[in-house]
Order: C-alpha cells, then structure tokens, then sequence
C-alpha cells in the first residue's frame, strides 16, 4: 500500500469488509494508519464495523508498527472513557495488551 492514499470513513467502511474477506489486508504493517484511521474512530459506524470484525482486526493489530499500535491503543482507550454505551467495549475490538 502506498502512503499516499485518501480514504474517508464512507469508503473505508464500504472496502473495509472485502479487503478483510479475500485478505488483502494481510502482511501489511500500514494497515491502523492508512486504512482504521484514529479519526475513524469518532464515527458509531466504522466502530460497529470492527467490532463484527473482531478477529480479522486482532490479527491485523498484531501486524501493525509498534508506534501505530500505541496510538491506535491509546485513542481506543480514551474513546472507552469519553463513550457512554455499555454495550462499547474496547477489548471486543482489540486485546490492547503489548
């Protein structure tokens, strides 16, 4: 993948799914920069998408640089603190351990 892609929330939450489905994702380290932008994170939607998600996104996780990890880490966790819905869970979405 390249650097230079421009992906808003709407189109990642329509692509996001396939490239999971036929593993396009896999072996890429750009993946929580490029693609689970931290800004997506703001959108109840893109949340929902990795949560049905969960298993594909712990792997892709585990793939991640280490500095993406951490930030991705950290607004996840802040966003568990700001986010009034039980039903909201970090972990379902990724094991934050290092």
């Amino acid at each position: 993948m390249t650097s230079k892609i421009e992906l808003k929330v709407e189109y990642a939450k329509i692509v996001l799914p396939y490239f999971i489905k036929y593993s396009l994702l896999d072996k890429q380290s750009d993946i929580f920069r490029l693609i689970i932008k931290n800004e997506f994170l703001s959108n109840s939607d893109f949340i929902q998408l990795l949560i049905s998600n969960s298993e594909s996104i712990k792997i892709l996780y585990a793939a991640a640089i280490k500095t993406d990890k951490d930030n991705f880490r950290h607004l996840l966790n802040e966003k568990r603190e700001d986010f009034t819905d039980p039903a909201f869970d970090v972990q379902v979405v990724v094991s934050t351990r290092k």
